[in-house]
């Protein structure tokens, strides 16, 4: 994979500051280097694999001739009892050396494999976060709309009450003009039909008006009965949206509450 070369100065400056700030103890862990670069955990663990080899790096010992003091000392079977000792020594070194070949190997491959599954496992909590945002956004919609319903039925209530008390009112007057044309027939009769025609016409007036005012209450009730069913089914939705479970869980997606 190759690597930027702003990225890979990134990475290894984070990594230098954070093992002077442990006083250099101990080698940063590749997730605080990653937050501290600001990179993907990808690119984070391949500078840092090399970052880690450059601070363990050692060039294998080269091979020391036999000491003057010895040799002067020694005979031909010494040296080459220590040339033999330098062989073994360096076959040994030969060996450690190819184990540690392989077990990078399996280290780089489990490496990237945790590095696919946290940038996987990143992303899903990313999209679980922005439904849990959108659910809220369409929670917050339905109670506004849940006030505004209130705010109209309580409005419609009020002219419905209205309506009904001018209706009774009407009525009201209604019977006491009866009365007082009944009232009037007894004292002029001798009025009794132009009070009839008078009367005749007010009852025809007060007939439409109450008609009109009758159907305006009914009008009136079926409004309200209307947004009280509307309210009603709002209320339940919103109890069913509080009561759903949060998307990435599931499989499905959530979306706002539609009335």
């Amino acid at each position: 994979m190759d690597i930027a070369k702003d990225i890979k100065d990134r990475i290894t400056g984070a990594a230098d500051a954070l093992y002077d700030e442990a006083q250099r103890a101990e080698f940063p862990t590749v997730a605080s280097v990653r937050a501290r670069a600001g990179v993907d955990m990808n690119a984070a663990s391949i500078v840092m694999r090399e970052w880690r080899r450059a601070q363990t790096a050692h060039s294998a010992p080269p091979a020391v001739d036999v000491p003057e003091r010895v040799r002067a000392v020694s005979s031909a079977a010494l040296a080459t009892l220590w040339a033999e000792a330098q062989s073994l020594a360096n076959a040994s070194l030969s060996l450690a050396q190819a184990e540690w070949d392989r077990e990078r190997a399996a280290a780089e491959t489990l490496r990237e494999e945790l590095s696919a599954a946290y940038d996987v496992k990143a992303a899903e909590l990313h999209a679980s976060l922005a439904l849990v945002s959108e659910f809220k956004l369409g929670l917050q919609d339905s109670e506004r709309r849940h006030r505004e319903l209130t705010a109209a039925l309580a409005s419609a209530c009020e002219r419905a009450a209205t309506a009904e008390a001018r209706t009774i009112e009407i009525e009201r007057r209604a019977n006491d003009l009866g009365s007082e044309l009944a009232r009037v027939h007894a004292e002029a009769k001798a009025e009794r039909e132009r009070l009839n025609a008078d009367v005749a016409q007010a009852q025809t007036g007060l007939k439409a008006e109450r008609d009109a005012a009758l159907q305006s209450a009914a009008q009136a009730r079926e409004e309200a009965a209307r947004l009280r069913g509307r309210l009603e089914a709002l209320e339940a939705l919103h109890t069913n949206a509080a009561g759903r479970p949060i998307a990435g869980q599931g499989g499905k997606g959530v979306g706002k509450p539609t009335t």
